[in-house]
C-alpha cells in the first residue's frame, strides 16, 4: 500500500507543480528614464506601468529653458519601436477623431509640460456603438509596450527653428 501511495505522489507531484500559478514576470526599463539636456530645453522620457506589471505609456516632461515659447508638434512627433517610426501618440483630452491632427502644446519661457502619452498603434478601441463600455468610461484600453527599444521622435518648434530629438529606453522582463 505504501508503495502505491508513493508511486501516485511521485507521478502526481510534477503535474501539480507544473500547474501551479506562476508570478508575472517583472518588466524593467534600461535606463529607467531617458534624459536629454540642451541649452534651450530639457527632455525626460519615462515608461509608465499604469498599475500593471508591464509598460503601457510614457511620461514625457519638457522644460523650456529659453526666453521664447517652445512648441511640441504632435502631428510630426512619432512613436519609435526598435528604432523605427511606428505611428503617433494619443494623450488625455485628445478626441480620437483628431488622431491625425492633434493640437500642438506650447510651453512658455521657463515653463514645464508633463504629459502621459500612449502609442496609438498599441491602443485597443471599442466601437462607438459598443454597449459593453460603461457610460462615462472611455472606449479604449492601453496595450503592452513590446520588449526591446521603445521611444519617441520628438519634434519641437521654437521661432523658425525646428528641432528633432530621439529618446528611447529598452524594455525587458525577467
Amino acid at each position: 500500500m505504501k508503495k502505491l501511495i508513493t508511486a501516485i505522489l511521485v507521478a502526481a507531484g510534477p503535474l501539480a507543480w507544473g500547474c501551479a500559478v506562476q508570478a508575472p514576470k517583472i518588466w524593467h526599463s534600461t535606463p529607467p528614464a531617458q534624459h536629454l539636456a540642451k541649452t534651450a530645453y530639457e527632455i525626460e522620457l519615462q515608461p509608465v506601468k499604469g498599475g500593471k506589471h508591464y509598460y503601457t505609456a510614457f511620461r514625457l516632461t519638457v522644460k523650456n529653458k529659453s526666453g521664447m515659447p517652445l512648441t511640441i508638434d504632435w502631428q510630426k512627433t512619432r512613436y519609435l519601436l526598435g528604432g523605427r517610426v511606428n505611428g503617433g501618440f494619443m494623450f488625455a483630452g485628445l478626441d480620437p477623431k483628431m488622431l491625425n491632427a492633434p493640437p500642438a502644446d506650447t510651453i512658455t519661457p521657463g515653463g514645464v509640460l508633463t504629459k502621459e502619452i500612449w502609442p496609438v498603434k498599441l491602443i485597443a478601441y471599442a466601437p462607438y456603438r459598443e454597449k459593453s463600455v460603461p457610460a462615462g468610461k472611455s472606449g479604449f484600453s492601453l496595450g503592452v509596450m513590446p520588449l526591446g527599444p521603445n521611444g519617441i521622435a520628438l519634434v519641437l518648434r521654437q521661432g523658425a527653428k525646428v528641432r528633432r530629438e530621439a529618446l528611447s529606453v529598452t524594455i525587458s522582463r525577467q
